[in-house]
């Protein structure tokens, strides 16, 4: 698949046969735009939100944007994730936004579990509602044991619709990645904001 890369702004504009999507860096934040007439609307006051204004309440996306520490109540209220999720000692944290030309936006979030493993979140979350009504691990970070066998989880964009997650597997007692095993996946993203494995 042909594609070309143009840095504009410190904004990475990928442009791929059937779709665009648009990474915003961090220090790109007033450079962009949100969408018009999304209200995706939060508690977080800060100095400057993803539209540029300052001195405002900033929303989710916002939030996420900045690489904030997001509270439960956050991730309750615009995601929708299992109550083992909200363990006492995990934690959430901003990382990643994707502005796009469908009906969502897309927000990678952290998650820390508080024990050993650290995730990325790739959430799908609609422009109209304000909430994702799916998301995928996309990454996994486990403290690595080499008396037992892991685990390593990665992925990358594609388009608006679509990314891959690699996940590689590390037999116990590896010493090189000779003996390692990966398996790659593409994934879709619905009008509907759902992830959908693509065989």
């Amino acid at each position: 698949m042909k594609y070309s890369i143009c840095m504009i702004y410190y904004v990475a504009i990928i442009i791929i046969t059937g779709g665009c999507f648009y990474k915003i860096e961090h220090k790109a934040s007033n450079e962009l735009k949100a969408g018009k007439g999304i209200d995706l609307s939060d508690t977080v006051v800060g100095n400057k939100s993803i539209t540029g204004k300052k001195n405002v309440v900033l929303t989710f996306m916002d939030s996420v944007f900045h690489r904030y520490e997001l509270s439960h109540a956050q991730i309750r209220n615009h995601l929708m994730l299992d109550s083992f999720y909200y363990a006492q000692d995990a934690s959430f944290k901003g990382d990643t936004i994707y502005l796009t030309n469908e009906p969502y936006f897309i927000a990678v979030i952290n998650y820390n579990d508080g024990l050993n493993c650290a995730y990325k979140l790739l959430c799908p979350i609609l422009k109209g509602a304000g909430k994702s009504f799916d998301f995928e691990i996309v990454q996994a970070d486990c403290d690595a044991d080499e008396s037992s066998s892991y685990n390593n989880l990665t992925f990358n964009m594609i388009s608006d619709t679509s990314f891959m997650t690699v996940e590689t597997f590390y037999p116990k007692g590896l010493t090189d990645t000779t003996g390692s095993a990966t398996t790659k996946q593409v994934w879709r993203i619905t009008n509907e904001g759902r992830i959908q494995m693509e065989k």
